[in-house]
Order: C-alpha cells, then structure tokens, then sequence
C-alpha cells in the first residue's frame, strides 16, 4: 500500500526515471548473476549483454509506463466529469444532497443547503439530524429514520418539519437509499432533502378555505332545509284552509238533519207526542250524526299529521282518504269524479304527504273547473303501474294548462290564481320526488290537463 502511494504521488518525469534505473538495475544484476553463475566472475561482454538487456527492458517499461499514466488519466477525467455532472444535477435539481452515517450524523451535504437550510455544508457536516429538528419532532423523526435502517428500505417523500438557520420551522420532504458495504450491512443513508414550505402554506390555506366552505355548505343547507319546512307548513296551512271549507260543506248534511231532528223534538214536546221510543230514536239518530262529524275531524287530523317514516301504504287507500274529505266540496261544485282501476297498488313512501299531494292536485283540478265554467265538469283518477313504480294520474276537462306557463308550473311561488301562494304543486314534487325517490309530471291533452304521480312500488 505504501509503494502504491509513493508510485500515485511521483510526478510523469520521475516515475519514468525511477522506472528505467530500476529496470537497468535489475537487468544488469541478472545478467551479471548468469556470468558468476556459468563462468565464475563478472566479464566485460556479461555487462555489455547487461546492459544492451537493460536498454530494451528500459523501453518496454516506458511504454507501459505511458500506457499506465494515460490511463490513469483518463479515469481521473472521467472521475472529475462524472463528479462535475453530478454536482451540475444536483445544483439544477434545487434540492439538497446528503449523506449519513449509522449513527445519522452527517457525512456529506451539497451546497443546496444554504437554500434549503440557511447552513453551509461545513457546519452539518458531523452533526446529527436531531440537531437540526425541533424539539417536539426530533423523536419522531430519528425512530424513523432508525427504523429505516434496521429494515433496509429505502424511503420517499418523507415529510417532516425542520428548524432553518435563521430559526425559522419549515418543512421539508426527504427520500433516501440505504448505504451498505461490502458485507450487506447498511452503514448510512443517501438522499435529497426538498423544501416544501410553500407548498404546506398552500395546502393549509386550501385546507382552511375547504373547511370554510363545507361550514358555508352545512348553512346554507340548513338554511334550505328550513326554508324548505317553511314552505311545507305554509303549503299545509294553505291545504288546511281548503280542507276547512271541505268540512264545512261536509257538516252542513248533518248540521241540516240535526237541526231537523231537534225542530222535530220541539214538536212531538208541544203536541205530547213525546214519548220513550220516539226519544230513543232521536238520540240514536243524533248520536249517529255527531259521531260521523267527529270521524271528519280525525280525518281532517290524521289527514294533516306528517309521517316519520317510509312505509308501504296502499294507493287505493290514499285515493278513497282524499276523495272521502273533498266529496261534499266536489257535490256542491257540481264536479262529477270517476275512479277506473280497482286493483289493489301498493307504494313505498309517505303516506299522509302523499295524500296531501293528492288534495294539491284534486283541489288544483276543482279551481280550474270552476274558473272556467266547465259544463259537466269531471275528474278522472286512474290507479296505474310502470316500470317499478306504481302511482295515480289525475285528468281534468278544464282545457288545459296554456303553453307559456307550463314550463314554470313546478315553480315556487307562481300561481296563476289571484289568491295562490304558488307553492302547492312545488311543495308537492319536492315531496314527491326529494322525499319519496318518486316523480310528478304534467302535461296537457285534448281537453285538459293530467298529471302523472309515479312512486317506488315495494
């Protein structure tokens, strides 16, 4: 190793000499050895031979001296190129090159430190990362670099948290490739370090304006969602308007007999006519008056009571409820109903909502007649079923809904009545449709209007 050393640090010019002196040498105590050998002493021509030998050998280590130092050269050429390009990537990559030890205290740093760190390479060269951590995060950092090492694996995009020169906290993201020597055993690390502060600053404001706008989100739904009720109450406080004047027309029958029976009390009193089976027969019949104006009024309630949960409920059952409380409105009005389909459909959904919608749409129906003057004015319901959803269709013959308001009919708050609130059929396809996964359509046929309730059959 030693001569090795002394060789590398001779200079071309020495190297030759000490070659030819050594090989002229060599060459002439060979040869004077064979004279001694075969003649017993050193002879004139033994040296001449000698020294003949040692002018050819002379040359031959030159040559492969020369050929030695151009090839020493040339490594060392490409040495320096291939460092020269590799520190050329490193300054171009705008990242920081670094080495560790086991013992992760560095061994090497590029100059990217001073951007990345605020530090020259000489004053973390031999220091460990620990000291460039901030407390909190020193030990989190060196069990993972720790345990990088003992598993062997390289790691990528590793970001932590790192304290700059200037005592600034940034963050940086770290890769790196185990070192190991001849044995397999890892005695480092090798890597890059890039400073991500930016792009963390960019991802916490992004982070906040995403959290801002989830909470704006979460308001303005709430606040959708109580407009929404709003507009529920309102379309059920207006449909229980309607449904008053239902009742009243539904209690002015038995209102009428009671007034009738009492008037015919009074008389079989005055005329002694009064007696125990005539009594009986009053008061069963009264009995029998009030209790079917008490069943309105549970209707009236339950009709108007919002149901909590989805459930199967009969279509019939929902048409016959509704009809039950407009039939009295509908007789006066003169307005005939026909009800085709008797078959028994089955619906997944809101009963009582749905039954509102139905009131929506008959109510609807019963105004148009009556607006108009409709001589024998109908409305047909017809029970129908298609692809997975069963619903009722509700026809009138009032002419129809004019064109240029068809496309707004769904809107909330247009009506073309001069006391709408203009939120009924809107209310009714946001139940229909938003609350029960159905769908309410309308269009207009030769002499007037259908509309179409289509919800989930189970």
């Amino acid at each position: 190793m030693r001569i090795n050393r002394f060789l590398r640090n001779l200079t071309p010019i020495r190297l030759w000499g000490v070659s030819i002196i050594v090989s002229v040498l060599m060459a002439e105590l060979l040869v004077s050895g064979m004279g001694l050998l075969l003649k017993g002493e050193i002879t004139w021509d033994y040296l001449l031979t000698g020294f003949v030998t040692s002018l050819f050998v002379g040359a031959a280590v030159v040559a492969g001296v020369t050929w030695f130092l151009l090839e020493q050269k040339a490594v060392e050429e490409a040495l320096i190129d291939s460092e020269r390009r590799f520190r050329d990537l490193a300054d171009a990559a705008g990242e920081m090159i670094w080495e560790v030890d086991a013992q992760c205290r560095y061994t090497y740093v590029s100059d990217k430190s001073m951007a990345v760190m605020g530090y020259p390479p000489q004053e973390m060269v031999g220091r460990t990362i620990a000291d460039f951590l901030p407390a909190e995060d020193a030990h989190k950092v060196s069990d993972k670099l720790a345990l990088a090492l003992r598993s062997k694996l390289a790691f990528r995009d590793y970001e932590h948290r790192c304290r700059h020169k200037d005592g600034r906290i940034i963050w940086k993201s770290a890769s790196g490739l185990p070192i190991t020597n001849s044995a397999g055993e890892v005695i480092g690390y090798r890597g890059t370090s890039l400073d991500i502060s930016r792009r963390k600053e960019v991802e916490t404001s992004l982070q906040s304006l995403v959290e801002s706008l989830e909470q704006r989100v979460r308001d303005e739904v709430a606040r959708s969602m109580a407009s929404e009720r709003l507009l529920i109450q309102q379309s059920r406080l207006a449909a229980m308007g309607e449904m008053i004047g239902n009742i009243a027309h539904q209690w002015r029958q038995p209102l009428n007999a009671l007034m009738l029976l009492l008037s015919n009390i009074k008389d079989a009193h005055q005329f002694n006519e009064l007696d125990a089976k005539t009594m009986d027969e009053s008061l069963t019949t009264g009995r029998r008056l009030i209790k079917g104006m008490s069943a309105t009024i549970d209707d009236f309630r339950d009709f108007f009571r919002p149901t909590k949960e989805k459930s199967v409920f009969s279509l019939n059952t929902a048409v016959m409820s509704t009809l039950d409380l407009l039939s009295a409105g509908l007789r006066y009005s003169r307005i005939e109903v026909f009800l085709d389909g008797a078959e028994e459909r089955l619906a997944i959904g809101y009963p009582n909502e749905f039954s509102q919608v139905l009131l929506n749409l008959l109510g609807n129906a019963k105004d148009a007649l009556l607006a108009r003057n409709i001589e024998n004015a109908e409305i047909r319901i017809a029970l129908t079923a298609r692809a997975g959803m069963v619903g009722v269709v509700v026809r009138d013959n009032a002419g129809g809904i004019p064109h240029d308001i068809l496309p707004k009919i769904f809107d909330p708050y247009f009506t073309t009545k001069e006391k709408g609130t203009g939120i009924g059929l809107y209310m009714s396809k946001t139940i229909i449709e938003d609350h029960m996964s159905g769908c309410l359509t309308v269009c207009n046929l030769s002499d007037g209007a259908e509309f179409t309730v289509l919800c989930p059959a189970p």
